[in-house]
């Protein structure tokens, strides 16, 4: 495994090294997922240019609910998350940014997490950011996969070289809870 102190990015060697990492980060085996890079549309904050930045929970969108306004699904996320902590739900409130957000929620603890929860904070974004559903809409069937260099397997998955050919491996939740919501956008159920 290589990482680089600059954006600390983590490399595998090779897919068992990958597997074992998501072993350690408490993934069952069975929710291991593997995508040959070139063949997916992957998504992060730290992709500048293109649509990846766009599927990002951090990308800067306006999002209503309950007559708030939220700058970031990160920060729609996070208000639920602590769900029945008003504090520090004002304290999300108050962040300017989805970077703050997280800094924030992770200051205290992270809070409650739930795919029902970011499902729907997911299905909001595609109602209200046009920039999102147009690439969701454009996607087709591709793996919407977030690359998560940093080391997230749980949410995201990592590179790892197979045999010269990049390849990404991690549990992906994130990614696969938007290809569902994609898949719900397709059948009208949205």
């Amino acid at each position: 495994m290589k990482s680089k102190n600059f954006k600390f990015v983590i490399t595998f060697s090779n897919e068992e090294e990958g597997i074992n990492y998501c072993l350690k980060k408490d993934i069952d085996r069975g929710q291991i997922r593997r995508y040959k890079l070139d063949e997916v549309i992957p998504f992060s904050s730290r992709l500048k240019g293109g649509n990846g930045a766009i599927l990002s929970n951090m990308y800067a969108c306006n999002l209503f609910w309950n007559g708030m306004h939220f700058n970031s699904l990160e920060q729609l996320y996070y208000y639920f998350r602590f769900d029945g902590e008003p504090d520090v739900q004002a304290q999300i409130m108050a962040c300017k940014n989805a970077f703050e957000v997280k800094r924030l929620g992770k200051k205290f603890g992270g809070g409650k997490q739930s795919n029902k929860v970011f499902e729907w904070c997911l299905k909001l974004k595609y109602l209200q950011c046009e920039e999102f559903r147009k690439i969701l809409e454009e996607s087709g069937d591709k793996p919407l996969v977030e690359y998560a260099e940093w080391g997230d397997v749980k949410n995201g998955c990592c590179k790892f070289d197979n045999g010269g050919e990049d390849w990404l491996i991690g549990q992906n939740t994130c990614g696969r809870l938007m290809m569902k919501v994609r898949e719900e956008m397709k059948n009208g159920s949205i």
